[in-house]
């Protein structure tokens, strides 16, 4: 089996101005859905771009990327549930919609070099790509991890 990476990826590209900043913003969702009979997993890929424009400190809140997932299930006693007609009293199926949505808030703000904290100038190296940004309940991946390839 081959590894893919999926997972949820937001792209932002600031332009900042005197009195607003614009933002290309691009959003993309990679779902395994199964593999294929030669072993590679394969993926389905969402993907929505957009361009907004904030002023300090304002909030934007973008959505709309809906994913849904059929779920069928059978519930039944072993033997009995498969018996013609009288199967209907000893199981059941269940039928249900997993839905789920992508909500990007993001926040724009100026930050001038005066100004900047530690913790702002992680903020931009993670914003430059040049560090690993940590999620909750993500388990960190390392180059050459033999207990994590």
């Amino acid at each position: 089996m081959n590894a893919t990476d999926t997972g949820i990826y937001v792209n932002v590209t600031p332009t900042v101005g005197t009195d607003t900043i614009s933002m290309d913003v691009t959003t993309q969702v990679v779902n395994h859905v199964s593999y294929a009979d030669n072993g590679v997993p394969v993926v389905v890929e969402r993907k929505a771009a957009t361009k907004v424009q904030a002023a300090d400190g304002q909030e934007i809140v973008l959505g709309g990327m809906v994913y849904e997932t059929p779920i069928n299930a059978s519930n039944k006693v072993p033997f009995l549930g498969s018996l013609p007609v009288l199967g209907y009293f000893f199981g059941g199926e269940t039928k249900q919609n997993n839905k789920r949505l992508v909500v990007v808030a993001i926040k724009a703000t100026k930050l001038t070099g005066a100004g900047m904290t530690p913790d702002d100038a992680d903020i931009m190296e993670t914003a430059k790509g040049n560090k690993a940004l940590l999620l909750p309940g993500v388990k960190v991946k390392l180059a050459g991890d033999p207990i994590n390839p």
